[in-house]
């Protein structure tokens, strides 16, 4: 008979091998080492991952569908340049909180060394939000998907530049991604839910200099 899984079990192990990948590196990090921080046999170890590269890959896969139902839920309510800056800051928000985990992409652990499954369901996801948005008339009309990956990839940018790398100024990386996503989203020759787009307001300002 197959012994049961312990999903506690599961929780813990995932805790320690964060700390061991985080403490020695991806690819310093032994199975042997992460078995002695969760405190079991090796051969326990084992009944739950197969490797420490499907053990990393449930850590990721974890933080992907968090990150996902975080951005999904504030990008449904996107309707003027207050909702997008409240996107952008809760996608901030997650990443600081794991800048452990996400520090290991300066580690041994390199981008592009493993496909991840739940970063294709990520991106399925917020192309369904902003398909949503685009037949409610709130936002312009793009092909979902592309748009998917460009939005969600500028907001990456900036966790990557200034929360994984420290090279540049979080507010102002923020506050340009915010402006260029308002340029991008919303038409500038109307008002999404009653309100002036960014560009919008550019125009009458400029106007009424000219006077």
């Amino acid at each position: 008979m197959a012994r049961k899984i312990d999903p506690q079990r599961r929780t813990e192990i995932l805790k320690a091998a964060r700390l061991v990948f985080l403490r020695d590196g991806y690819g310093s990090a032994k199975m042997a080492d992460i078995a002695v921080q969760a405190n079991v046999a090796p051969g326990t170890l084992y009944l739950y991952f197969d490797s420490k590269e499907t053990m990393f890959g449930a850590i990721t896969d974890e933080f992907f569908s968090h990150l996902s139902q975080v951005f999904c839920d504030n990008l449904s309510k996107i309707s003027n340049a207050a909702s997008v800056t409240e996107l952008i800051n809760a996608v901030v928000e997650v990443s600081y909180q794991e800048r452990d985990l996400l520090s290991l992409a300066k580690q041994d652990m390199l981008p592009g060394k493993r496909a991840f499954p739940m970063r294709t369901e990520f991106i399925r996801q917020v192309a369904e939000s902003c398909q949503q948005l685009m037949d409610k008339g709130i936002i312009r009309q793009f092909s979902p998907n592309p748009f998917a990956e460009i939005i969600a990839g500028m907001i990456f940018r900036v966790v990557m530049c200034c929360i994984i790398f420290e090279q540049g100024d979080l507010a102002e990386y923020k506050k340009t991604a915010g402006e260029m996503l308002n340029l991008i989203m919303f038409d500038c020759t109307t008002k999404p839910h009653g309100e002036q787009s960014l560009a919008q307001g550019a125009t009458i300002k400029r106007t009424s200099v000219k006077r």
